[in-house]
Parts: C-alpha cells; sequence; structure tokens
C-alpha cells in the first residue's frame, strides 16, 4: 500500500511460490583428485564434508530442508605413508517419494613433498678421517672416512620409513653407502659429496657439500 501527500493511496498485491527441489536439482560435490579439484595435501587433513564438499541445490548445501537428506559413507586405501585415497559414497534421499540417487566422489590425500634434509655445517669437525689404506692393492692411498648422520625432516613419513643414501663420483667411480652417515673408503683431494633422502611416497630431496680428504 501506497500513499502520496494528498491522502490518495493504491494497494498492488505480489505472490511468491516455493518451487520445492527435486532429486535433479542436486549437484554432487566435485572430486579432489588434481583433475576436477585439489587434492589434499598430507600431513593434517581435512576430508569433512564441510571442507572437500556437500551436494547443493543453486549453491546451497542440502541440510535436510523440503524433507530432502544427504547421507555418506567411506571406503579408504593407502599406498604409502602419507597418501590416502577415500571413496565416499554420497547418497540424497528424498523422504516424500522415497527415491534416493547416488554418486561416488573420490577424495586423494597426496605427498608431493621430499623431505628436508641439512648437511653437515662444518665438515672439519663433523666428519672423521678414522684411518689410510695403502699399498698395490689399493692403486694408491685411499682414506676411511666416516660421515655423521644428519637432520632429515619429512611432512608425512616417519624417520623409519625414510630410505637414505650417502654418496659421491670420483673419476668416473661411484662411492655409496644406503644409509644416513657411516663410513666410506675413498681417495685423497677434494670431493663433493651428497646426502639423499627418499619418503616412502618416492619424494626425494639432497644436500651437499665439500670435503677434503688428505
Amino acid at each position: 500500500r501506497a500513499t502520496d501527500i494528498s491522502g490518495n493511496s493504491s494497494t498492488c498485491e505480489q505472490n511468491i511460490y516455493f518451487q520445492r527441489a527435486t532429486l535433479a536439482d542436486f549437484v554432487f560435490p566435485l572430486n579432489r583428485d588434481d583433475i576436477q579439484a585439489p587434492a589434499l595435501l598430507c600431513g593434517n587433513p581435512n576430508i569433512s564434508p564441510a571442507n572437500t564438499g556437500w551436494p547443493t541445490v543453486d549453491g546451497n548445501p542440502i541440510g535436510g530442508f523440503c524433507d530432502l537428506i544427504a547421507t555418506y559413507t567411506d571406503q579408504s586405501s593407502s599406498m604409502c605413508q602419507g597418501n590416502l585415497t577415500i571413496l565416499r559414497t554420497w547418497t540424497v534421499l528424498d523422504m516424500c517419494s522415497g527415491i534416493s540417487t547416488s554418486k561416488l566422489q573420490v577424495i586423494k590425500v597426496l605427498d608431493k613433498q621430499g623431505p628436508s634434509l641439512t648437511c653437515p655445517t662444518d665438515p672439519e669437525h663433523q666428519i672423521v678421517i678414522l684411518n689410510y689404506l695403502s699399498g698395490p692393492q689399493y692403486n694408491g692411498c685411499l682414506a676411511v672416512v666416516k660421515f655423521p648422520a644428519i637432520q632429515v625432516n619429512d611432512n608425512c613419513s616417519s624417520y623409519a620409513n625414510i630410505d637414505f643414501l650417502l654418496y659421491t663420483e670420483i673419476n668416473g667411480f661411484l662411492y655409496s653407502i644406503p644409509s644416513n652417515g657411516g663410513n666410506l673408503v675413498l681417495p685423497l683431494g677434494t670431493h663433493t659429496f651428497y646426502y639423499k633422502a627418499t619418503d616412502d611416497c618416492g619424494n626425494s630431496n639432497f644436500c651437499s657439500f665439500e670435503f677434503t680428504i688428505e
């Protein structure tokens, strides 16, 4: 109703209709698989539907309105520590008709980052030459060198599930030991050494430094 300053008034009527949503109106959440939408990162992933998505109508999550209910069940599997694949089956039920519809949502939790390593920062004091070997059988003079274990951290794999390699290449020959530190028999000279760490999901990283054996 509207009235002007002279007292004249007029009214109009507006009718508002609500149309009940049907199962055909629902949009199910996208897969979180790095294809439809980004996968989750390991460490402390939030796999709840509040983060990975609910079925929606017009962009609004289903909340039990109009006797429409959304439920889900999960099945999960893991190929390595930190990685997880969740098969989430969504079911939307129309309580009035008893008809339901379902769809699978794939949620992946991935480890995409290799371990972080800290190589010896003071090799002269952290690396120890235990003894020397000389003679024809050694093709000159060699040294038994003890390398320390270094600090290694990974965002998802435990230390026990990290593979290590300590190595150097000298004159085309590879000298290595599959551990975090240890003893290597090496020729004299200045060489570049590498610590390599590989987590349970195959992500690798390395650090390097030079050390002179004399």
